[in-house]
């Protein structure tokens, strides 16, 4: 499989079954919108995914975190890295809202 199968395929990973097909779609769906994308263009994606809303559809905290572990499999350590950053910031002023 080559890497861009392993991009393309990242909604397969076993870890997602228990996510309705769905949502799962609608997130495929922005996924492919968001590819290719440098780390400030991929920011309004992986926030709206962090917030539990992603294309109209509700994910929990639970659930975004397999889909960022799934997308981050199709990718160099160097972009799941980043993606990891930016999942920390997303979290930090989360919960600095919260407060």
């Amino acid at each position: 499989m080559s890497s861009d199968d392993k991009q393309n395929d990242w909604s397969q990973d076993p870890s997602l079954s228990g996510i309705d097909f769905a949502r799962l779609q609608a997130l495929q769906q922005m996924a492919s919108q968001s590819r290719g994308k440098s780390q400030a263009e991929m920011m309004p994606f992986l926030l709206s995914l962090m917030q539990g809303n992603q294309g109209g559809a509700q994910f929990s905290a639970s659930e975004a975190d397999l889909i960022i572990s799934a997308i981050k499999a199709g990718k160099s350590k160097q972009e799941a890295a980043k993606i990891d950053q930016m999942v920390r910031l997303f979290r930090s002023a989360a919960s600095g809202k919260k407060r």
